[in-house]
């Protein structure tokens, strides 16, 4: 079962719930989990623009996960646009 850290940034952060000094969490998800599992185990606001790394690379796509992937979380910056950020 992969073990995944999820690091959420800015407006996001208040959703972590019990989280780390820096925002993050660990999830332990299911074998063949994928990239939209772990954000619905987030709970994270489905209206809110966002952008989403995996291991430091924007995805729009949905990959399954490796033990010990870190997802990070966190709204468009100056510029960027919501159709552009992947929205699960």
């Amino acid at each position: 079962m992969p073990c995944v850290k999820l690091k959420l940034l800015g407006p996001f952060r208040s959703s972590a719930g019990e989280s780390r000094a820096d925002g993050s969490r660990t999830f332990e998800l299911a074998p063949g989990a994928r990239l939209g599992d772990a954000l619905m185990c987030a709970e994270l606001p489905a209206d809110v623009p966002r952008v989403v790394l995996l291991n430091g690379v924007q995805r729009s796509d949905n990959p399954a996960l490796d033990d010990d992937d870190c997802i990070t979380v966190f709204p468009p910056i100056a510029g960027g646009s919501a159709e552009k950020a992947w929205i699960h």
